[in-house]
């Protein structure tokens, strides 16, 4: 467990995920990306990683999650996407960093015509589902990653919450778990 400095408050909170935790669990309780991007960095499997982090976008998780990984198959399951965003996907697609990408997205993209035909053009499948939940799914031969939490595929300034999963077993379960979804989705 990593245990950096806290207030009273932070203290509180942390001890009530107390039961969540385990050895091979990580607590990083810093709001800066830089401290996030050191624990991702010394990622390794069956580990289990719990952050929050102010001005940490989706965008840079995932980057930063590839840049450790290699190129790999990726699955994201979003509320929202901006432009920004899916330029780095794009990016990163057409250089052969992502081999495969599928994308899940709520039928809100509707209102912005443009942005869900790029999201389209970016994805080799995207699917539409009302949807709130974020999850993103990195597949190597070398790595299963799964990342959820709070942040979107979008540029913020707030706090976020995420939580890094390097099992396979529970790779394996939000893959089938995202196939499902994707299946019932529309197109």
């Amino acid at each position: 467990m990593i245990l950096l400095k806290r207030n009273k408050e932070e203290q509180v909170l942390l001890e009530s995920l107390e039961h969540f935790t385990f050895d091979e669990t990580q607590f990083l309780d810093m709001y800066g990306k830089e401290q996030v991007r050191e624990m991702i960095s010394k990622l390794k499997p069956d580990t289990t990683m719990h952050y929050i982090a102010r001005m940490y976008n989706m965008h840079d998780v995932f980057a930063d999650l590839i840049k450790l990984s290699g190129p790999a198959n990726v699955k994201i399951l979003t509320y929202s996407i901006t432009e920004f965003p899916l330029r780095i996907l794009s990016q990163f697609h057409e250089k052969g960093i992502i081999k495969h990408l599928d994308i899940i997205l709520d039928f809100t993209i509707s209102r912005t015509p443009d942005l869900k035909q790029f999201a389209g053009q970016t994805a080799n499948r995207i699917r539409y589902i009302e949807n709130h939940a974020k999850l993103l799914l990195i597949e190597n031969e070398n790595w299963k990653i799964i990342h959820t939490g709070s942040a979107n595929f979008t540029k913020n300034n707030r706090f976020e919450l995420g939580t890094i999963i390097t099992i396979d077993k529970l790779f394996d379960q939000y893959s089938l778990w995202f196939e499902n979804l994707f299946n019932n989705a529309v197109e």
